[in-house]
Order: C-alpha cells, then sequence, then structure tokens
C-alpha cells in the first residue's frame, strides 16, 4: 500500500520538464531543447559543450535510474541501492576495479574530452536537481541519488562491455578441459572451425566432419538432464547495407538491429543534435554517456552489432608456495591486493580482497590463472566516437570505428555516395600465431598481446561484388583476417545467409523492403528439423506422437507466436544437442577428473552440424545403452520436450503455442526489489503491455524471452526524411511521462515509425547567465 501511494502520489512530481525555459552558468551560449510527439529530443546548441550539458539534463530528467543502474553495475555498486541480496553481483564486477580503472582513463584523456564530460555532469545534475520530487524509484527504494561524476560516463561503457564479451574467459577454461580430456578425434568433430550455416563476406569451406570410432555413448547409462541450451545463449543483432546499384532511390541503405536484454526503460534513448557548423546528426544515445551510438549525419549512417571476437584470455601462472608472487620474464613478482569495499544498504559494509598480476586479476584464492581482458587496458574506452558526428564519408567512418575505445563490434557503413563497407569498432590487441581459444602460458603473456593493430591493419571489407554486407554475431571474414578478431562464441550463421538471401533477392529496395528483411520470421533454418520431425512422428500410433506429426507435417514455416508446430520444432532440436553434449561430458566426467559439469560440455560448440551428422547416420556406437534404436532415443527426446504441454486426452492445445515458451515479459528493473503483490498491482503501469511476439533465434526477427531487438533503423544517408526506426518501450523512464511506453506497439508489430524528430510538440530554452562559462 505504501509502494502504491508512493508511485501514484510522487510519480508525476518527478516527471521531465518539457516547457519551463531553466537558466545556467555551465553553457556559453542558449540552448533550445525540443520534444516531438514520440518524445524525441531535439538539441540546437552553438558548440558541442552546450550540446553536451543539454543532453545530460535531458537524460537525467527522463532515465535518471537507468543511468544509476548502468554505472552501479558495471562498478559493482548495485548493493548500496538493493541490500545484501546484490552482493555476489556486486562481487563478480569488482573483480575487475572498474571505477579505479575508469578514472585513471579520464585522467589521460585530452583536456577538451574532460571538459565535455564535466558539461555532461554538470548538465546531468541540473537536470536532476530541477525535478520537483528526486525519481520515483528512488523513493520506493528509500535512498537517495548521488551526484553524476564525470567519470561516470566512462563507467557506462564498462556495462556494455560485461553484456558483450566474455569478462572470465569462461570459454577459454571450457575449451581447455575439454581439450584436454578428449581424444583427438572428438575435438575435429564436436568443434569444427566452420559450419554450413555460417554465411562471412568471403568464400569459404565448411568443416568436414568424420564421426569418431573410438569414441561413443554406448558407455553412458545416466539419464542426461533436459536442458534449454538456447535459453541461455540465445544471440542476437543484424546490421546490413546494399549499395545504390540495388536500392530504388540509387543511394545505399544501412539497417541495424542490437539486440540485448529488453529492459523497462529501453537501453536507447532517441536524440538529434543540431549544433552550428556540424553536420546535424540523428540516433541512438546511451543515457550516461554524451555521445551518439548509433545513427546518421546526412553524410553517412553507421550501426553496430557485436562481434563475438576473442577479447580475453586465461594466463596460466607460476605462484610462490604461499601464493603471494608470480613468475615473470624478470623474476618473481608480489601479487598486488586491492581492498574493494562494497556498501550494502542497511548492512555493514563488505571488504573484498582483490589479487592482481600485472596481466590481470585473479579470479579466485585457490585459482593459478589470472584474467586479461580487453575492458581492463587504459586504452580500451575512449570519447573518438564523438567524431563520427562529422565523418563525411566511408573511408573516415571506418577509421573513426577503428580508433574507437568501445567493446568491439562489427561496423557497417553506407556514405552518401552509395558506398557501404563493413571494419571491427573498437581496440584489437596484436596477436602472435598462437591458439587464443585455449589458456595461455605466463611465459608468452607479455607478447601474445603486444600493442594495437593499426587502423591499415584492420580487417575490413567495401563495395562488394554482390552489392551487399551482413553481420549477424557470426564469422564475417576467415582465415587470417578471421585470426585477427579471434575465436569466440560465434553464432551459427544461419542469420545472416538469411539476411543475406533477403538482400539478394530484392531489386529496386526501399526503406521498406529492408524492414521487412528485419522482421522477417520465417524459419529457413528450422526447415530441415520439421521434415526429419515429421519423418519420426509418422505412423507412431501413439497419440502425442501422432499430434506432434499432425501439426508439424503442416507447419507454414513461421516463427508465429501462436504456432504450435514450431514450438515442438525449435525445443526438440535444443534437446537433442543438449542430450548428446551432455551425454558426452557425462562419458569424459566418468573417465577423467575435471571441473567441468554435464552442462559445460553444451558450450564447447554450437552443436549443430556435429549432432545433425549423428541424426542422419545412427551410428550404433553413439545410441545410449538404454535405448534399442535412434528412432526410440529421438522419440524419448521428444516426449521429454512435448509432455509438459500435454492435455489429458494426450494431445497437444493452447500451452505449447510458441509465445507461451517465448515469454517477452518486459519488466521494470525495481521489479526484483518489490514483493510480489505490488507488482502486480502495478503491473499495468510500470511494466510494458505483455504482447505476443513472433520470432526466435537463427533468424532475422530474433525474439527469444527478453532477448530482442532493442531497436530498428534503416536509414540512407541524405534521405533521412524517408529513414524508418522503432524500439521497445518509450522515450522516458518515467510511467506518468506521456512518452512512458509511446512506440512499444509500433515495435511489437513491426510498424516503422519516423526516424527524425517530427513536429515539436514541447520545448524550453536553457539561456546562458551572465557569468557563464
Amino acid at each position: 500500500v505504501v509502494a502504491l501511494i508512493i508511485v501514484f502520489s510522487f510519480g508525476k512530481l518527478s516527471t521531465a520538464n518539457l516547457n519551463t525555459n531553466i537558466s545556467s552558468s555551465f553553457i556559453e551560449n542558449d540552448v533550445v531543447v525540443a520534444r516531438d510527439q514520440y518524445g524525441v529530443v531535439s538539441i540546437e546548441a552553438d558548440n558541442r559543450l552546450d550540446a553536451a550539458f543539454a543532453m545530460g539534463y535531458v537524460h537525467a530528467q527522463e532515465r535518471y535510474f537507468q543511468m544509476d543502474l548502468l554505472r552501479k553495475s558495471a562498478a559493482g555498486e548495485l548493493a548500496s541501492i538493493f541490500g545484501s541480496g546484490a552482493i555476489n553481483t556486486d562481487s563478480s564486477r569488482r573483480l575487475h576495479r572498474i571505477r579505479s580503472r575508469a578514472q585513471a582513463i579520464f585522467e589521460q584523456l585530452p583536456l577538451e574530452e574532460q571538459e565535455l564530460l564535466e558539461r555532461y555532469a554538470a548538465g546531468a545534475n541540473t537536470g536532476l536537481s530541477d525535478l520537483s520530487v528526486k525519481p520515483w524509484e528512488y523513493i520506493a527504494l528509500g535512498v537517495s541519488p548521488e551526484l553524476w561524476k564525470p567519470v561516470d560516463s566512462l563507467i557506462v561503457p564498462f556495462a556494455m562491455f560485461f553484456d558483450l564479451n566474455d569478462e572470465t574467459a569462461y570459454y577459454d577454461h571450457v575449451r581447455s578441459e575439454f581439450n584436454r580430456v578428449a581424444p583427438e578425434s572428438l575435438k575435429a568433430f564436436l568443434t569444427p572451425r566452420y559450419y554450413r550455416h555460417d554465411s562471412p563476406l568471403v568464400e569459404f569451406s565448411p568443416s568436414e566432419l568424420s564421426i569418431p570410432d573410438d569414441f561413443g555413448l554406448r558407455q553412458s547409462s545416466e539419464i542426461a538432464t533436459y536442458y534449454d541450451l538456447e535459453k541461455d545463449s540465445a544471440i542476437g543483432s543484424n546490421n546490413w547495407a546494399t549499395n545504390g546499384p540495388r536500392t530504388e532511390s540509387g543511394r545505399a541503405i544501412l539497417a541495424n538491429d542490437m539486440h540485448l536484454m529488453i529492459r523497462v526503460p529501453n537501453i536507447w534513448f532517441r536524440a538529434q543534435l543540431n549544433i552550428t557548423n556540424q553536420l546535424p546528426v540523428t540516433g541512438v544515445t546511451l543515457p550516461g554517456a554524451p555521445l551518439i551510438v548509433v545513427g546518421s549525419n546526412t553524410r553517412v549512417a553507421w550501426g553496430f552489432t557485436n562481434s563475438y571476437g576473442d577479447w580475453s584470455d586465461r594466463i596460466r601462472l607460476e605462484l610462490s608456495e604461499d601464493k603471494t608472487q608470480y613468475r615473470t620474464r624478470g623474476g618473481m613478482v608480489d601479487i598486488i591486493e586491492y581492498a574493494e569495499v562494497i556498501d550494502v544498504k542497511n548492512a555493514e559494509p563488505v571488504v573484498l580482497t582483490v589479487r592482481e598480476t600485472q596481466w590481470g586479476p585473479i579470479p579466485s584464492i585457490d585459482s593459478n590463472e589470472s584474467i586479461r581482458w580487453l575492458a581492463h587496458h587504459p586504452d580500451a574506452i575512449n570519447l573518438n566516437l564523438l567524431s563520427m558526428e562529422n565523418a563525411t564519408n566511408l573511408d573516415q567512418a571506418h577509421e573513426v570505428c577503428q580508433r574507437s575505445g568501445l567493446p568491439p563490434q562489427n561496423c557497417v557503413v553506407a556514405d552518401a555516395e552509395g558506398n557501404i563497407g563493413w571494419t571491427i569498432a573498437g581496440r584489437i590487441p596484436k596477436r602472435i600465431n598462437i591458439d587464443y581459444r585455449l589458456p595461455i602460458t605466463w611465459e608468452i603473456a607479455d607478447v601474445s598481446w603486444n600493442g594495437w593493430l593499426e587502423p591499415e591493419e584492420y580487417p575490413r571489407i567495401v563495395n562488394p561484388e554482390n552489392g551487399a554486407i551482413w553481420t549477424a554475431n557470426s564469422k564475417v571474414v576467415v582465415g587470417s583476417e578471421l585470426n585477427k578478431i579471434g575465436w569466440g562464441a560465434y553464432d551459427l550463421g544461419a542469420r545472416g545467409a538469411q539476411i543475406r538471401d533477403n538482400l539478394l533477392s530484392l531489386d529496386g529496395a526501399n526503406e521498406f523492403d529492408s524492414l521487412a528483411v528485419a522482421y522477417d520470421y520465417r524459419g529457413v533454418f528450422y526447415q530441415r528439423w520439421a521434415e526429419h520431425l515429421t519423418q519420426l512422428t509418422a505412423n507412431t500410433n501413439q497419440a502425442t506422437l501422432d499430434d506432434v506429426h499432425r501439426y508439424v507435417s503442416q507447419w507454414d514455416g513461421l516463427a508465429a507466436h501462436d504456432s504450435i508446430a514450431f514450438s515442438v520444432v525449435f525445443d526438440f532440436r535444443n534437446a537433442m544437442i543438449n542430450e548428446i553434449y551432455q551425454r558426452v561430458g557425462e562419458v569424459l566426467i566418468e573417465h577423467h577428473e575435471t571441473t567441468l559439469t554435464p552442462r559445460d560440455f553444451t558450450r564447447v560448440s554450437r552443436g549443430e552440424d556435429p549432432v545433425w551428422l549423428l541424426l542422419q547416420e545412427q551410428p550404433e556406437h553413439w545410441l545410449p545403452s538404454q535405448y534399442t534404436s535412434w528412432r526410440e532415443f529421438q522419440q524419448a527426446v521428444l516426449l521429454r520436450v512435448v509432455n509438459r504441454w500435454v492435455s489429458e486426452d494426450g494431445t497437444l492445445g493452447e500451452q505449447a503455442q510458441w509465445h507461451r515458451s517465448n515469454d517477452a515479459t518486459i519488466d521494470h528493473p525495481l521489479a526484483v526489489a518489490l514483493p510480489d503483490g505490488i507488482n502486480q498491482l502495478l503491473r499495468g503501469l510500470i511494466h510494458m503491455e505483455d504482447i505476443p511476439l513472433n520470432g526466435s533465434s537463427n533468424m532475422p526477427l530474433v525474439q527469444h524471452g527478453k532477448l530482442g531487438a532493442s531497436e530498428h533503423l534503416i536509414v540512407s544517408p541524405g534521405r533521412e526524411d524517408q529513414a524508418l526506426f522503432n524500439m521497445p518501450g518509450g522515450q522516458s523512464g518515467n510511467p506518468f511521462s506521456p512518452y512512458y511506453s509511446d512506440g512499444h506497439e509500433a515495435w511489437a508489430t513491426g510498424v516503422g515509425l519516423p526516424f527524425l524528430p517530427q513536429a515539436t510538440e514541447h520545448r524550453f530554452t536553457i539561456s546562458a547567465k551572465p557569468n557563464s562559462l
């Protein structure tokens, strides 16, 4: 009851200023801030510093709690507002000492960039203080917001590093243990370098697989636990570009949809900067930072997807007997210890001791490895992306990407001359010729990352002959160029292949055609699994399997929210891959001592090609001992999948519809701190409307649980008035704002809204005080 009173009484009082003029001594000249019907902000300023102040002001007024969560999440400070339940999360982040590293980065920035962050912070703190009451979330939690510091804008990008990288190099550990206990034939079989579904921008040859004769599953007597791998590991993000000859207008078109965990409010905030003597730039910003992250400036448009390269290593140490020193090329060196103090709401602080080598932190007291992560390096984050606002062609835009400090991304650019290109945005370490998928010995650690690649050394593809570029978290290049990026946890490539085929089938495409590609939820990749299931369930004379056969044999090929057939096909595929990989793990664990669990073995590779080959060839020595045939084995796995949906009469019903297991409930983060009863009462107010969504993994419209497109952008540089955009949720983080959920339904249903700000509905001026800077 108290929470309800708080929300309703103070929620409206903490909404943003839309029309009241203000003044500040932190700007040099007047700044105009306007909003359109969707709350998209336009800032008119005479210089970039004044624009940064205004951006900080608006971000804080609409999204201060989100900004606060981003910095606290990255820095390991959530327990200060959520209490002891956040200590474990904070401890995992404190291992990386992000606040200290961000401070060191801030101190080495050029003075003009420091001043930019200072102006942004001044704007944020002014925006916060100008609210009639503090944001409602703080009232509900019983805490007060801390002021924004300039260094906090460098901490916020670290939150993206955590979201997008393997910060503990866990995959190195899994692959190392697998390589240690598995025979060579099994390694070659289960971990192919190139899948048949890979879709790089260059020619490649998929790995040829052979089922091992010296290993099988007959040795495994345990029944593997069904575990939905895809729910844990589904990834998304697409971008693509088509050049002038392939489009209706004769101009290049860029499309970008960055997939992240969907939250309330959405991670991005839409803005346009109109600065005197600079190109107008429109796009999305990340509240907490004064940059346009993705967008267009009328001359170039740029978009990002996560590269999934290898950006972290495990370094094997030689420790002294008392574990206080480690060996380097210069001899034994002391391990440095740092005391990280975690403030806990309504409890005593917790002191965490972080032990570090010159290569990075040691994850635990009993570990003999150090973690080296790109984010630890002082050059990992910078403000070079600011230069994109004034880039005028593809070459300039690519160099901006290559010199920018951010989590390494696939950067796709289109320019107003019709050029298109791909490169990596973010710093790339120079590597030597070793296998970085496995832990590295201390003897070579110093030279295994030796400086940074220069822009001319970066992998890059410009104006390919087919007139199209696409990325989808899978391998974009192969061979030596891929070695520069590293062998990370890439997606299969089926999604990229479907985008590629869609693009190459278009002739005279326009922005709406490109939006249709973004919302394509055809299950092309799953078609062969549907055909396989149709054969597997034919003539069984068993009610449940007969019902599966009826649905799957009539499947329309769509991952529609109400599809029963797709639910069965999707979950059966996942279950078979997990079943086989976990059984492999059980056999290896039974014969070798290892720290891995059967579930860990599902992370060895994506699993598609090896499992598909097993199902086609059905070797007897790979059939688990409790089954008499592969048909029986597969039907048993299938029944475990569908029995949770079966009605009393043995048939499948509405509970098997895809959206039932692919629920995309989009909640406010405060939900974790409120009692269930209060959450239910507030559901219609603070959470987004539950709309059954189409889509899945391995297709352009990636929608899997809370993972979905955080934005859709379709733009042709110089034709921004025809560009399309949508995103889940709205501009504001306050449920009493008119912009809290505007645009959410359009995002869910695939209706493209205008990219540019529309007619002004609200406007105010920030006046420079006479004693201003």
